[in-house]
């Protein structure tokens, strides 16, 4: 059963992996986890996902996006090696690898990715955050939570900055904090003009 081997793979390597309109979305939560462990991971993946850690399409045509989140848990150096090893597998975007503050780091990684969009979550909780990360173009994308930034007031505000400073947004989080925080970021997405957000597992 391709669902249970599924489930069973995300339990063995810490991934999340989202199927919508023939796009396979799978997302490497992976800490602390160094970037040779994130490659094996990767390789492994594949093999169940698609039969070859070489393959980027499925039988039926439908394209896969890989994207890797340390939480902070890597170093600058860690993460420039890791753009270089993973991204001829089908890297798609790579979330918040440093220290939040690092702004620096941040956008020598995003001159490294080379198009490979950057995405800042961690490290953007309030405007001020915005603001410093757009002006430092240390990322492509703000990952909005609504519990994170306080509400739609901020979340509003932070959106605009991206907008002005051509950074996307991506509405992330599980929204399992009620069915209020649900509803809220389902307004707050549909009110996000579909050009302006960046998808993300």
């Amino acid at each position: 059963d391709i669902e249970q081997v599924l489930c069973e793979e995300i339990q063995r390597v810490g991934t999340l992996i989202i199927r919508t309109r023939g796009l396979m979305l799978a997302q490497l939560v992976i800490g602390h986890n160094r970037p040779t462990e994130v490659r094996q991971q990767d390789e492994e993946l594949d093999e169940v996902l698609f039969g070859t850690s070489e393959s980027r399409y499925q039988n039926n045509g439908s394209v896969r996006l890989i994207g890797i989140d340390p939480n902070t848990g890597w170093t600058l150096a860690d993460s420039l090696c890791a753009i270089e090893a993973i991204r001829p597998l089908g890297l798609g975007y790579i979330e918040q690898p440093i220290e939040r503050r690092d702004l620096g780091g941040m956008a020598e990684i995003r001159r490294a990715a080379n198009g490979v969009p950057v995405m800042a979550d961690e490290g953007v909780f309030t405007v001020q955050d915005a603001f410093a990360l757009a002006q430092a173009r240390a990322c492509d994308a703000f990952c909005i939570k609504l519990y994170k930034m306080g509400g739609m007031t901020n979340a509003k505000k932070i959106a605009a900055i991206g907008e002005a400073s051509n950074v996307r947004v991506n509405c992330g989080g599980l929204s399992v904090q009620s069915q209020l925080d649900a509803a809220a970021s389902a307004h707050f997405y549909a009110a996000t003009p579909a050009a302006r957000t960046m998808g993300a597992a």
